[in-house]
């Protein structure tokens, strides 16, 4: 029995080390709304617990209404970067990072004429298929995705075809 609870106690003990996407600079806002054509911010923000974070390798998947516009504002400690955010991307930090770590931050436009729901998604690279972070002591280590980066429009795409016209007289 007390072995059983030695176990439990190590597993629940288990560092996790997070990414997520959200729409402000304090890793609160995970869902975002608009209710227009509209320019936002989001951010890329990374969690490791307690090793640290050396690098990072992940990329993301935008849902069909968001639009990529302009360049990555990167954390100033990061000193090189590799590859395109939208096929596999990674960076590396000149100093050993703890904490929450924001790794950068873009300009997305948003088309309301589109579906109503999507989520900047945080996935594997597509040539390495990593999906994680170098800590400090330069263990390979996977994140755990958080459940951020949602974006509500109202109402989305309507239906343009010709009965739906119809039906509107």
């Amino acid at each position: 029995m007390i072995a059983l609870a030695t176990l439990l106690i190590a597993g629940f003990a288990h560092s996790v080390d997070y990414i997520g996407v959200f729409f402000d600079t304090n890793h609160a806002t995970c869902t975002k709304s608009a209710s227009g054509d509209t320019y936002f911010y989001y951010y890329v923000w990374a969690k490791p617990e307690p090793r640290g974070l050396q690098a990072v390798e992940f990329k993301i998947v935008f849902p069909p209404m968001v639009y990529d516009f302009g360049s990555l504002t990167l954390n100033t400690n990061i000193n090189l970067t590799l590859g395109d955010i939208s096929t596999g991307w990674s960076a590396t930090f000149a100093v050993c990072m703890y904490d929450w770590i924001q790794v950068y931050q873009q300009r997305v436009y948003v088309d309301t004429s589109m579906q109503p729901t999507g989520v900047i998604g945080i996935t594997e690279a597509d040539n390495s298929h990593n999906l994680g972070l170098s800590t400090c002591e330069m263990q390979d280590v996977r994140f755990t995705v958080l459940p951020c980066g949602r974006i509500n429009l109202p109402g989305g795409a309507k239906d343009a075809s010709w009965g739906a016209i119809k039906n509107l007289f």
